[in-house]
């Protein structure tokens, strides 16, 4: 009985390996959550996000494990609406919820109870972002609404107040980023001009400066309060991906003006998501690169910011967050897992928390295998306008002066382009075994190729024009006589390119149509200029 207890023991850790492969292997969903929201619980982390089937996923822990509440959640929510955490009080179940209704109403569901609409006035998207900021006892809700006016209401009293003027306005779900310093609320989004914006105040009364340009309209943002010197002197910082992929934070000490920014590093995600926090390992920012690496900069105030490889094989533009207190990455995979980067002080630990799944699997290591290679595409630049172009193609894998080429007035030019084909992706992960022992196991997961390039078009146009003068006295100089006009570099704006067989070979574009569609010249500030005139 006991060999065959043993060997029946055995079998059932088979088929729990089995099982676990397959949820980790088949565990994927069709569109993976787009926010993801946390908050304190004790000496612990809560962190969730609303699944496709629109139900609210809560994990609770720190390293290296992340339990599931198994008790579900009393609403059904909206898939792929955004979701912020306020703290859990004492007593309850649940934490409270704000999240945006199928009818586009704010609403805040504490302790899973009824649905109760926030400034029921205004509407936001579903794809809204919403920002939680706390200043001592009170929190403030932010988010834009679907006229592009950003909005903060105090979720206990429901009183909200616009924060933006009326020339002020901002995309359809961009992010928000605030924090509290000095007892009032600081604030930060990017309009539709690609112009990121400070607020600073509280209640109705706000003011605003704005601290730079050039950027994708709606860029995300990520702001937090932490010193960056010895002695430390406090500073406001925010952070951006601008649309020539480097990593920018803008910092301003208490009682100062606005530092010059500083790029921490190049060839990120043009527009990426990002996330910036001051955890008690010192400050940390987090986004994945253009590459698809997802990276993490720790800064210490003796050498600077130091560069932290999590890993391999993530997906451009995935929701990043941060949980402070625990030293805690999250983002949201190319399969739609919830991943956990932890730092202990010497390595990261990373992890997935899955509903189906009692405990935290760790990853050992992850390996990104490159699909054959795609022959180059060519494709057909058309100029269309009465003017010279200049066209610099911007190799966002490899950041440098781009290659350029010239366009007369009505003319065409041949390019090719390398195409990526993706690839696939190889897990190394831990899974109990027999005994309780870890095994290895090995999983594979496609992974589609990611943009590479954009197209920065400038125009050669006439900006300054004095027509001659016809009654000159005799001597006067030939721009008198004759006049003269002045032709200057003007931005048309950027063009991003598709990513891999998206990219097809024979592929023509209109420049200037294209740009005026795309409508963003104030975009190409971050590319260096052109070193050619049209």
């Amino acid at each position: 009985m006991r060999d065959a207890s043993i060997t029946w023991s055995s079998r059932i850790c088979t088929w729990g390996l089995l099982l676990c492969g397959l949820m980790l292997l088949c565990g994927s969903v069709h569109a993976g959550p787009v926010n993801i929201g946390w908050t304190p619980f004790g000496a612990v982390t809560t962190a969730g996000y609303v699944d496709p089937a629109g139900k609210l996923i809560l994990f609770d822990g720190g390293s290296p494990t992340w339990t599931v509440r198994a008790i579900p959640y009393p609403h059904l929510l909206v898939p792929g609406a955004p979701i912020v955490l306020l703290p859990q009080a004492a007593g309850h179940t649940w934490p409270t919820v704000i999240t945006v209704s199928g009818g586009n109403k704010l609403v805040q569901v504490v302790n899973g109870g009824p649905m109760n609409i926030l400034l029921p006035a205004h509407n936001f998207p579903v794809g809204a972002s919403l920002e939680i900021v706390q200043n001592g006892a009170q929190s403030l809700v932010l988010g834009v609404t679907g006229t592009g006016d950003l909005w903060a209401v105090d979720p206990a009293t429901n009183t909200g107040h616009q924060i933006n003027s009326a020339a002020e306005s901002f995309p359809f779900g961009s992010v928000v980023s605030a924090v509290s310093a000095g007892g009032q609320y600081h604030a930060f989004a990017v309009d539709h001009f690609g112009t990121m914006h400070y607020y600073f105040g509280s209640g109705g009364v706000w003011n605003s400066v704005a601290i730079a340009g050039g950027l994708m309209p709606g860029t995300p943002v990520a702001a937090d309060v932490f010193s960056l010197t010895l002695p430390p002197v406090q500073r406001l910082n925010v952070a951006a991906v601008d649309p020539a992929g480097n990593l920018v934070v803008w910092s301003k000490p208490t009682g100062l003006p606005w530092l010059p920014p500083v790029v921490l590093a190049s060839g990120q995600s043009p527009g990426a998501p990002l996330e910036i926090g001051h955890t008690v390992f010192g400050p940390m920012v987090s986004t994945i690169s253009a590459g698809g690496n997802w990276n993490v900069w720790i800064h210490d105030p003796m050498v600077g910011w130091n560069h932290h490889l999590v890993g391999p094989g993530f997906m451009m533009g995935a929701p990043i967050a941060c949980a402070p207190a625990v030293g805690t990455f999250f983002t949201i995979d190319p399969l739609g897992r919830l991943v956990c980067a932890n730092w202990s002080g010497s390595a990261w630990a990373t992890g997935y928390a899955m509903p189906l799944l009692a405990y935290t699997p760790q990853l050992v290591s992850r390996q990104f295998i490159e699909n054959p290679e795609l022959p180059p595409a060519s494709v057909t630049l058309l100029n269309t306008s009465d003017d010279p172009l200049v066209v610099q193609i911007v190799d966002l894998f490899d950041p440098r002066q781009p290659p350029e080429e010239k366009l007369a007035a009505g003319a065409m030019t041949n390019i090719q382009l390398p195409r990526e084909s993706g690839g696939v992706l190889e897990e190394v992960f831990l899974v109990p075994g027999p005994g309780g022992v870890l095994l290895e196991q090995t999983a594979s997961h496609p992974i589609p190729p990611e943009q590479r390039f954009t197209l920065a078009v400038w125009s050669d146009k006439e900006t300054y024009k004095v027509l001659p003068f016809k009654n000159a006295k005799k001597g006067a100089p030939k721009s008198v006589t004759e006049g003269f006009s002045r032709r200057s570099q003007v931005s048309l704006g950027i063009i991003p390119v598709a990513p891999g067989e998206l990219l097809r070979d024979g592929e023509r574009m209109d420049l200037v149509q294209i740009t005026k569609r795309l409508s963003n010249p104030g975009a190409v500030v971050h590319f260096p200029k052109p070193v050619s005139q049209p």
